[in-house]
């Protein structure tokens, strides 16, 4: 497994268990903020983020496989490098029947970067992303 991949597994858990604890009560994502970047003003717009990503919905299915796709580094001047857009490929079986179909979907991150020897979220949406996950919370909102 590769340093991507296990970010891409702890992205995934942190995920699961935000959009968990959003469901049951006011949505903090903390089990998100350990891995987002420590360098302002970048910080506080990846929590604001974190607190909308654990408003939403992530797949879940049995015998889950996280990994992420090829990416490529770049150079930059605040970190020691960046990924942008960070994807993640997710495998799963709906049932556990044979027969049943593999089931997959993508997540997409718009940065992260190499901070401090660990990669960290630096934007979790792009403007685009961000728009459409505010509509989609807020018809999740009226739903409850």
């Amino acid at each position: 497994m590769t340093e991507l991949d296990r970010f891409a597994n702890d992205w995934y858990r942190a995920v699961s268990s935000a959009c968990q604890a959003g469901r049951d009560s006011d949505p903090t994502a903390a089990s998100l903020m350990p891995l987002l970047t420590t360098r302002e003003p970048y910080r506080a717009a990846a929590e604001q983020d974190a607190r909308l990503l654990a408003r939403l919905y992530v797949p879940m299915g049995l015998g889950m496989q996280v990994r992420a796709t090829a990416h490529e580094r770049s150079p930059s001047e605040t970190w020691q490098a960046t990924i942008h857009p960070f994807s993640i490929e997710l495998r799963w079986q709906d049932t556990m029947d044979v027969r049943s179909s593999e089931s997959t979907a993508t997540q997409s991150i718009d940065r992260i970067a190499l901070e401090d020897g660990g990669w960290r979220v630096v934007t979790i949406f792009d403007d685009k992303q961000r728009s459409e996950a505010v509509r989609f919370a807020e018809l999740l909102a009226a739903q409850r």
